[in-house]
């Protein structure tokens, strides 16, 4: 981890950058666009590796409460830009 900067709130924004032990280094950025408590969050983040564009996410977290429980549903709409599907594993 080289920084972390969280301003949760709607138009706020979230930054995370860090380098793996390879030396690639990682940036994710977002931005909230919705935040009701305990019912919804809808945020929109994209990642960089090594400088280039890797990813862009827009991502809706619901939650409703149901007999003392509480059920979420995660719904995330993905688009990689670099030609890699995320599926062979993690980057290093």
């Amino acid at each position: 981890l080289l920084e972390r900067a969280l301003d949760f709130r709607p138009g706020g924004h979230e930054r995370l950058s860090g380098r793996f032990a390879s030396g690639l280094d990682t940036v994710y950025e977002a931005t909230f666009h919705v935040i009701e408590p305990q019912r919804r969050l809808v945020y929109a983040y994209d990642m960089r590796l090594g400088g280039a564009p890797h990813s862009v996410s827009l991502t809706t977290v619901e939650m409703r409460g149901d007999r003392g429980t509480t059920r979420f549903r995660y719904t995330e709409q993905l688009v990689f830009l670099d030609g890699t599907d995320a599926t062979k594993g993690t980057v290093s």
